[in-house]
């Protein structure tokens, strides 16, 4: 939950937004259908539910990550907004 709330509230809206607008909405729109998903989940503790989907779902969004987003922003933020990313996720 944190890691997705850095992300959008934090490290999506530094100046590379615009350049990749569109992976960045759609991982947004993932992180949305996770918080819903979870909630459902947490409504139903004591119902058997299928998560495979989901875990599916997670593994693919955190693919995308490593492999599309983080890359990116790796080749062209500044060391100084790297470190500034890397202090708020040990927070």
């Amino acid at each position: 939950n944190s890691h997705m709330a850095l992300e959008e509230n934090y490290i999506f809206k530094i100046k590379l937004k615009e350049r990749y607008y569109n992976l960045i909405q759609r991982l947004i729109s993932e992180h949305n259908l996770f918080f819903r998903r979870l909630n459902l989940i947490g409504s139903n503790l004591n119902e058997r539910i299928d998560l495979s989907d989901f875990k599916k779902k997670l593994v693919d969004h955190h693919g995308a990550e490593e492999k599309e987003l983080y890359p990116k922003f790796d080749l062209e933020l500044k060391e100084s907004e790297k470190e500034e990313i890397l202090e708020k996720i040990r927070k």
